[in-house]
C-alpha cells in the first residue's frame, strides 16, 4: 500500500481547503480499501464537486487524482510490475493536459464545455488502464 499513499497525501493537500472536505477524505479512505468502494467513493466526489462549483482546473486535478489512487490500489493488489504504476501516471496526468488544450479551445470561443470533456476524458482512460493494463 505504499505508492497508493502517494497520490492520496496529494489528494487531501488539495481537498483539505475545500468544504466539508471531511467527507471527500471519506470517500478516498473508500478508495484505498477496496476497488468498488472507490468507484462509488468517485461517483460522490464527482457530485460533491459538480454541487460545490468546483469545476475547474481544480475539480480536474481532484478526480485525476482520486481515479489515480484507485488504480494504484489495485495495481498494489494484483502486484502489478513498475512500468504499469507509470503508465498509470502518465494516462491518468494527461487528462489535466487534454483540460488544458481545451480551455484554450474554450478560450478561442469554440463551443465547448471545458470540464464536461475532460472528466469524461479522465473516465476514458480509466476504462483503456483496467482493459489493457489489468486485463491484458
Amino acid at each position: 500500500m505504499k505508492y497508493s499513499l502517494i497520490p492520496w497525501v496529494v489528494f487531501l493537500g488539495l481537498v483539505i481547503k475545500l468544504p466539508h472536505s471531511w467527507l471527500l477524505i471519506f470517500l478516498s479512505t473508500l478508495a484505498l480499501i477496496s476497488g468498488t468502494f472507490g468507484i462509488l467513493g468517485i461517483i460522490g466526489l464527482a457530485l460533491y464537486l459538480i454541487l460545490m462549483g468546483v469545476t475547474d482546473f481544480l475539480g480536474v486535478a481532484i478526480v485525476a487524482l482520486f481515479l489515480l489512487i484507485i488504480e494504484i490500489r489495485e495495481m498494489e493488489k494484483k502486484r502489478a510490475p513498475l512500468n504499469h504504476y507509470l503508465s498509470a501516471v502518465f494516462a491518468i496526468g494527461s487528462s489535466v493536459i487534454f483540460y488544458i488544450i481545451v480551455y484554450t479551445f474554450y478560450l478561442l470561443k469554440a463551443p465547448l464545455e471545458v470540464t464536461w470533456v475532460a472528466v469524461a476524458f479522465a473516465f476514458l482512460l480509466y476504462a483503456f488502464l483496467r482493459r489493457s493494463l489489468l486485463h491484458g
